[in-house]
């Protein structure tokens, strides 16, 4: 639980002030996660788009496919989702957004 510190008979630490932050610091860290599995979703895609032009254009006895076939494919779907759970627990683990105990203790 939070210290209380006095200024007369003021709190400047109250339980309701750390769990703000804490629902901020999560939130915040909700957003960062979804961007960046947006992000890593287009990356993934133009990857996608390379290997399937170079086996399109290099492997001449091989099916033409889409890039969109490709992405939607099971093995392409598992690798995408697991990326995206490696990088929604990469920034939950991350101290992005938090402040230091030594901010919280002062205001």
């Amino acid at each position: 639980m939070a210290r209380r510190r006095h200024l007369g008979s003021v709190y400047t630490m109250y339980p309701a002030k750390s769990l703000s932050i804490w629902f901020g610091t999560r939130l915040y860290k909700l957003i960062a996660a979804f961007v960046c599995c947006a992000v890593f979703a287009g990356i993934y895609y133009v990857f996608i788009g390379v290997v399937n032009f170079n086996k399109n254009n290099f492997l001449h006895d091989s099916p033409k496919t889409t890039a969109m076939e490709m992405f939607k494919s099971e093995l392409s779907l598992w690798i995408f989702f697991l990326a995206c759970a490696a990088i929604v627990f990469w920034i939950f683990r991350t101290r992005i957004g938090e402040r230091r105990k030594a901010e919280n203790n002062i205001r």
